[in-house]
């Protein structure tokens, strides 16, 4: 029978459970000597060739997430005797060698009370690609009454590099005295680019976002020929030729970009036309073949040939067809999506999408209904229309503007603040510029899914303590509010539904003032002047604004893929072990890739597509392992 990510089997390990009754009082030093003896058992452990006395390390429900290290996939296996089954299958080929600790500091973690953690680094070899490790030791007694022995809770490996094979920065950099080819003398700044107008890259990247050009500068660090292409005229249109009002939504010091970071002095959250030209700055700077106003019209796979046939047609009209062996889809959410509401024809006033919508200097005085604030499947596309908090944001840009807006919620909608998103939800060192993005980005992804999402449900009582004044007053209101899926928070409505949530900028205020107004229910029809609800109330409205979100990231490529290989492709939702579906590993066909999130997300994960591509190229990739569930 499956865990999955729901099962009550899933424990985490309280004090009281693991038979501690008084938590062990940790010095610096004794952290640092529990951390470093560890290490040193298990180096032994592993050199003795001997599963049990590696498995004697762990407790009975111990959980290992490998990121390519061991399975060459995400991969969470749970309880010992599964990790026993990977071990027996994988150790030999794998040959874990040189053990030893890393250069970051072991230090005491409390996630929550009453759960006590030492997290402990350490740094690896194995027969490919050298590694690093993330433990999170637990205590337990001993035979010795006065005793805790420190054992294994979580076990996160993550393959770092290959060998042979490293990123070409650093000590690894181009040291030409001369080498007039690092510059190429016909690029300008809306590019199209002479490289590979003749020859064929490895990897063809669709989509120049930001999600597109960090993964184009991982593989290009790793020498594997790439080239990126993207409908827009200008790289960073999609941000550019936004609304106005747009910025980031998540802090600028967890959204670094991979090679070279945002300048000191840059605002905590930068405006979208900022960071549209980040974007374009990016590619010059990193040296990215990119080919704007092209779009790609067919994706064929080659089989015979193990390639792909790919077919765009550039800015005037003619086409070329390439046949990389890769291909990496990085077109983000997807499309705008629209309701097809009955009666739309008669509506005299004026229909927008948030992906439309600019700026609102002609809505001044008007009556504007902003629909969204709520998660919409979408039949057919197999992916999710989500709501980002964007109609939070149209809505209070419309309200500044002198507009008379209401807010149509159609569900329930989870609003956390800033505070308690950035304080309670996130890791601290997120919040702190002086650690680098590679611990940030590690110490992310070290829990398993399945204890992220339980140490989230233990912090969402503290997070409505800390909003509760804002989440009361929103309900006095009208507002229908969620706290995620089984109250676990907002983290986990972006990871399987890439919306759903709001963090507060201060649209929720403007809610409680009444100077947005709230109208909540479904909507059964337009009207010539409004919108009529399915219990016959009815709004009136000059304009309409759907804030209705995406159709999903699948629903771009229904359009250039066959309809048989479009079937295959998984994304998002979590598999019975609790890994994301089809993203940043394999997708269901063979050599192609999805790369979507903010940025965080994409900085990570772009490395290890990047990663398993290069070792496909070099014949360093085996067979992925999957564990029996």
């Amino acid at each position: 029978m499956g865990i999955t990510l729901y099962d009550d089997d899933i424990k985490l390990p309280f004090l009281p459970r693991l038979g501690i009754s008084t938590p062990p009082v940790l010095s610096d030093e004794d952290v640092n000597r529990i951390a470093t003896e560890f290490i040193d058992r298990f180096s032994k452990a592993v050199e003795s060739d001997n599963t049990d006395n590696i498995l004697s390390l762990f407790i009975g429900d111990g959980i290992w997430r490998d990121m390519l290290a061991f399975t060459w996939t995400f991969s969470t296996i749970l309880g010992v005797q599964n990790i026993r089954k990977m071990l027996d299958s994988r150790m030999g080929e794998v040959q874990m060698k040189n053990i030893r600790p890393s250069i970051h500091k072991h230090y005491k973690f409390h996630p929550a009370p009453p759960l006590l953690w030492i997290r402990t680094y350490m740094d690896f070899d194995t027969t490919v690609g050298h590694c690093s490790a993330i433990i999170n030791l637990v205590p337990t007694p001993s035979s010795s009454n006065d005793i805790v022995e420190w054992k294994v809770f979580t076990f996160y490996t993550n393959l770092e590099g290959l060998k042979g094979f490293p990123e070409r920065i650093g000590v690894h950099r181009d040291l030409n005295l001369r080498n007039p080819a690092w510059k190429n003398p016909n690029r300008d700044r809306t590019g199209l680019l002479p490289p590979f107008e003749k020859t064929d890259p490895s990897v063809i990247l669709i989509g120049a976002g930001h999600a597109g050009l960090m993964m184009a500068a991982r593989l290009k660090v790793l020498g594997v020929e790439t080239l990126v292409v993207d409908r827009c005229a200008r790289v960073g249109d999609t941000w550019r030729n936004r609304y106005r009002s747009l910025c980031l939504h998540d802090p600028i010091w967890g959204c670094h970009f991979p090679y070279l970071p945002f300048p000191e002095n840059w605002p905590g959250y930068p405006p979208a036309s900022k960071f549209a030209d980040w974007l374009e700055f990016y590619v010059q700077m990193m040296d990215l073949d990119v080919w704007t106003s092209t779009h790609v019209k067919k994706v064929e796979r080659d089989e015979t040939n193990n390639r792909w046939n790919v077919r765009v047609v550039k800015a005037d009209g003619t086409e070329r067809v390439f046949q990389p062996t890769y291909i990496v889809s990085a077109l983000g959410l997807g499309d705008p999506y629209t309701p097809d509401i009955s009666g739309r024809e008669l509506f005299k006033g004026k229909i927008l999408n948030t992906y439309s919508y600019t700026e609102p200097t002609d809505e001044t005085g008007k009556k504007v209904a902003v629909i969204g604030t709520g998660v919409l499947g979408i039949p057919g596309l197999r992916g999710d229309n989500t709501f980002l908090g964007v109609g939070h944001d149209v809505a209070q840009d419309l309200y500044n503007y002198g507009a008379h807006v209401t807010m149509v919620q159609r569900s329930s909608c989870c609003v956390i603040t800033r505070g308690s998103a950035s304080n309670i939800m996130m890791y601290p060192s997120h919040l702190d510029d002086n650690v680098s993005p590679n611990i940030k980005d590690r110490n992310g992804a070290s829990l398993p899914l399945l204890i992220l999402k339980k140490l989230h449900q233990l912090a969402v009582p503290r997070v409505k303590q800390a909003d509760k004044e804002l989440l009361e007053k929103l309900e006095e209101v009208g507002f229908r509010l969620n706290h995620g899926p089984e109250d676990s928070g907002y983290f986990f409505l972006a990871l399987t539904k890439q919306g759903g949530y709001y963090i507060n900028a201060g649209t929720s205020q403007l809610i409680i003032d009444r100077k947005i107004k709230l109208k909540t229910g479904p909507i059964k029809s337009f009207a010539t002047n409004g919108l009529i609800f399915e219990d016959d109330s009815f709004l009136q409205a000059d304009t309409v604004v759907f804030a209705t979100g995406l159709k999903g990231t699948l629903s771009p490529l229904v359009h250039i893929l066959d309809p048989e290989d479009w079937k295959k492709l998984t994304l998002f939702g979590l598999s019975d072990e609790g890994e994301a579906r089809g993203a940043y590993t394999e997708s269901g066909l063979p050599n192609f890739y999805m790369i979507v999130g903010n940025l965080p997300m994409c900085r990570f994960y772009s490395s290890h597509i990047a990663l398993a591509i290069k070792a496909k190229e070099e014949n360093l990739f085996t067979t992925m392992y999957k564990p029996e569930l």
